[in-house]
């Protein structure tokens, strides 16, 4: 069969629209989302019924989770995201909360493979974890083989960007940015990010996905654009698009007091 792996749909519809689509015509027989259905974007009920309407299969992430449950702190969150989720939590019907609120977290699924957003295991939650490093990402083969020791292929997102982490039993390999198609082997064990639906995170603003192929054990990434306007229009009504300069301003803050060591 073939899997489209999706994440980090952002409550951007026409992204998700364009990848929907795409996937179908390269014959995927079944979507997965790794999370994130909702934030940033002001269509969050819009985006919920086109993932219902065509049966994609989704786990939690942390924008989902931060809407749904008000025991969640949101001081790890931004601010833009913390705007985002709060509106988002005023907006949603009671179906669509509903619907979020029993989404499941990490999930080993009977089709072979396992779905978590952040991290397998982490505080305050994992879906807030990030694999940053090569210990990040050690720490979750070995999460992956004490949790689920059957599994040897998982899917996340949260970074928002394209990558493949590959463990032989010895040693771990990163295969990032130029991702096209990948032979695996049933020898290894693999964790990948198939890139996020919008608001990508390492230049490319195309939608990234991936096609998992278990008949002939490959990885299929691709890159798709998609129309903006209609989905920015919406949500600078809704105000909840900072200014980029604002945003760039604040990185660049960010990096200085990190790199002075002062606690952010």
């Amino acid at each position: 069969m073939r899997f489209a792996i999706i994440a980090d749909i952002h409550s951007h519809t026409a992204a998700l629209q364009t990848v929907i689509k795409h996937a179908s015509a390269n014959s995927a027989d079944k979507i997965y989302c790794c999370g994130d259905i909702v934030g940033y974007h002001a269509l969050p009920n819009e985006t919920i019924d086109l993932v219902q309407s065509h049966s994609i299969i989704s786990i939690a992430g942390n924008h989902d989770l931060a809407v749904t449950n008000n025991d969640i702190d949101l001081s790890d969150f931004w601010e833009v995201a913390v705007k985002a989720i709060n509106w988002t939590n005023g907006e949603l019907t009671d179906n669509n909360r509903e619907y979020l609120s029993k989404l499941p977290r990490t999930t080993f699924f009977n089709d072979g493979f396992l779905l978590f957003h952040g991290a397998i295991r982490g505080k305050p939650f994992p879906e807030m974890e990030r694999i940053r490093s090569k210990d990040d990402v050690e720490k979750v083969f070995t999460d992956m083989s004490h949790q689920f020791p059957n599994c040897r292929l998982a899917f996340f997102g949260h970074t928002h960007t394209p990558v493949v982490y590959m463990n032989d039993g010895d040693q771990t390999f990163e295969l990032h940015d130029d991702l096209i198609k990948l032979e695996l082997d049933k020898s290894n064990r693999y964790i990948v990010n198939p890139g996020s639906i919008c608001l990508s995170r390492n230049g490319d603003m195309r939608s990234s996905y991936v096609i998992y192929d278990s008949d002939s054990e490959t990885l299929h990434f691709y890159r798709t654009p998609y129309e903006n306007d209609y989905v920015l229009k919406s949500t600078k009504q809704a105000g909840l698009i900072q200014p980029r300069y604002q945003r760039i301003a604040r990185r660049i803050l960010k990096r200085m007091i990190k790199k002075i060591g002062l606690p952010l």
